[in-house]
This record gives structure tokens, sequence and C-alpha cells, in this order.
């Protein structure tokens, strides 16, 4: 009796560790599904983290109309990207102004995650000069150390500063520079679904992989970004 009873003991200690093990493996393959692998080369454009790919998502429509110079809020785009925008300008008080604006909250977090922003400035020339060495010497403060914004001259259809592109969470910043019509186009995108619900230009649209560009030494899993130590 003593016996069979430790056999029995025995049976259910092993069945449980059983249980436990297949438990462990599923919970690792699930969150498998939601991590990120950082050293694979990215070989496709992502719109959508893939958190969110079950979310009943609002369509994108519009687009930019003339906007009043005193309506500009900085400080608005600056807290809809959670405080990772250093491509807007901080403040606009001449020229003509032309905009588009679209967030939406899609759950899972305390701030607007899912937004799309269009910014198009025409200055006078010497205004122009001045913007155009900002972004030339703006510097994000990392932790880890300070990083400028990336410059390319093939990414987009004109020279444009970068400080994301195409990351592990499906976000974008942009400025792209027009010397000819003395105007920039100012861009930030997360989460928007896919390339049919962009609102402005396609000209002006993140659609060339980094790979395929002057700033291919970015092209890892989580892209470019002057945010994050990941090249």
């Amino acid at each position: 009796m003593e016996k069979s009873a430790v056999l029995n003991s025995d049976k259910r200690i092993t069945c449980c560790l059983m249980i436990l093990t297949v438990f462990f493996a599923s919970s690792c393959s699930s969150s498998q599904e939601l991590s990120f692998n950082f050293d694979k080369p990215q070989e496709s454009m992502v719109f959508l983290d893939s958190r969110y790919k079950g979310y009943r998502l609002t369509d994108i429509v519009g687009s930019p109309t003339k906007t009043n110079l005193s309506d500009y809020d900085y400080d608005f785009f600056y807290d809809l990207s959670n405080g990772y925008l250093t491509v807007f300008p901080s403040e606009i008080n001449e020229g003509e102004l032309s905009s588009f604006i679209f967030y939406e909250e899609i759950g899972g977090r305390s701030y607007i995650n899912r937004y799309e922003v269009f910014l198009e400035w025409t200055l006078p020339e010497a205004t122009f000069l001045q913007e155009l060495s900002r972004l030339r010497m703006t510097v994000y403060h990392g932790y880890d150390g300070d990083r400028l914004l990336k410059y390319s001259e093939n990414l987009f259809i004109m020279p444009s500063y970068v400080g994301m592109y195409n990351t592990s969470s499906s976000t974008f910043e942009y400025a792209i520079v027009d010397k000819n019509s003395l105007t920039f186009r100012y861009v930030i995108l997360h989460n928007v679904g896919d390339i049919s619900q962009i609102a402005f230009s396609m000209d002006y649209a993140p659609t060339k992989l980094l790979k395929d560009s002057d700033l291919a030494e970015y092209a890892t899993g989580r892209g470019l970004s002057i945010y994050y130590p990941v090249y």
C-alpha cells in the first residue's frame, strides 16, 4: 500500500510538472508574438503596431487646409507624440501655413496613440535659411548621448531631416526641404494603419524602405530613431 501511494504521488507530481511546462511554453509563445526582434533587418513597411491589429480603426480622411499662424501649437504636437518631437519648429510667426491633423486613442495607453500630422510651411528666404540651419543643428539629448537629426538626399523626392522612420512602434517623424519654393513639409505618423490612410500628397509619404536609401545603415528591426540607442 505504501509503495502504491508513493507511485501515485510521483505520478501526480509528474503530471503537475508537465502541465506547468506546457503552460510556461504557451506563455512564452504568446509573449513572443508581442515582442520585437531588433536584430532582424526590416524588409517591409510597418504602419501599425502588431498589438493593435485587432482594433477597429477610424478611416483617416480629409486633406491639408490653410491654417492661421496663430493657431500653430507646438505643445499640442509635443504632447501628442509623448515628448518625441524634434523636427517641428517651436514657433511659427510668419509665412504661409497649411496643415492636416488627425488623432485617435485606440486603447492600451494613457496618451493618444494613433495620429497623423502634416504641416506645410512656406516662408521668406531669410527665415527659410534660419529654419534650415535649425534642422541641421537640432540635437536630441538622450541619456546615452546626443544625436542629430539624420539627413537624407533620397529617402524622399527632396532632401529631408529624419527623427524616426519605420520603427517597431510604427512611428515616423521627418521634415522635407523644398528649396525651390522655400517650403518645409513636416510629418509625424503613428499607427496610421496602412498607406491608404495618408491624407496628404503621396509625394511626401513614407513609402521607401530605409535599406533602399542613403540611410540604409539604420535599416534594423527598429528602424531609425534618434530617441533610442539602436544604431
